[in-house]
């Protein structure tokens, strides 16, 4: 015989069921499905033992081993760079962050924004500390705002200062100072032009950071 307290708790189970299944709904409907599928490749399980070995091979032989997972990389990532990791069935994102750990290098999942893009779904290798990001990231639909038009006699409105967010601040902070590693690795094993490149971006991407100081200082001493 059910009690009270029975009928309250299947009660609050249905309840909790009819709020989580829409919300569900929507985060699967937020992605397109190339991006899914590459989120679910990335996911699987591989095994890895790399000795010196370049980036570029280390690529391939995470794709022999996950069917239809391909990679490019992004501007400043040499192939040359080379790669000493061992993982054994580790998912193919643990796999990636256990690689670049220390390097300046993530990766983001490419998603086409016209017709015939043939990278749409293909992990991208960047500078900066990121990893299973979409780019360019999902747009949300603009809200539409009703405003009332303004007489003759009113002011105009005065916009607000965009205020920067301490995450934002903090994450490009982050993002400069791992593209700052890599340059100065890439000095390190004397190539000037990737090291060059790497600095350049970081400069265009994150004028405001600390690591863009430092940045200035290198790319004067590479003029001379």
């Amino acid at each position: 015989m059910r009690t009270r307290r029975t009928d309250a708790r299947l009660l609050a189970a249905l309840l909790t069921v009819s709020l989580l299944a829409p919300l569900a709904l929507a985060q699967t409907k937020a992605e397109p499905p190339s991006i899914a599928a590459v989120r679910k490749k990335l996911q699987t399980r591989i095994s890895v033992d790399f000795k010196d070995t370049r980036l570029e091979d280390c690529l391939n032989e995470i794709k022999s081993q996950v069917d239809g997972l391909n990679f490019y990389r992004g501007t400043g990532v040499s192939n040359n760079l080379t790669i000493t990791f061992q993982a054994k069935d580790q998912t193919v994102d643990a796999v990636l962050r256990g690689m670049f750990k220390g390097r300046g290098l993530g990766y983001v999942i490419h998603r086409a924004t016209k017709p015939g893009d043939r990278y749409d779904g293909w992990v991208q290798i960047v500078q900066g500390d990121v990893f299973g990001e979409v780019d360019p990231p999902l747009e949300e639909k603009p809200t539409r705002t009703t405003e009332k038009p303004s007489k003759p006699d009113d002011k105009p409105a005065t916009k607000p200062t965009p205020k920067t967010k301490p995450d934002d601040t903090d994450k490009q902070e982050r993002a400069a100072r791992a593209t700052l590693n890599f340059a100065k690795e890439q000095l390190a094993q004397n190539d000037v032009a990737s090291a060059r490149e790497a600095l350049e971006l970081l400069l265009k991407k994150y004028p405001n950071t600390k690591a863009a100081e430092e940045a200035k200082q290198l790319l004067e001493k590479l003029k001379k």
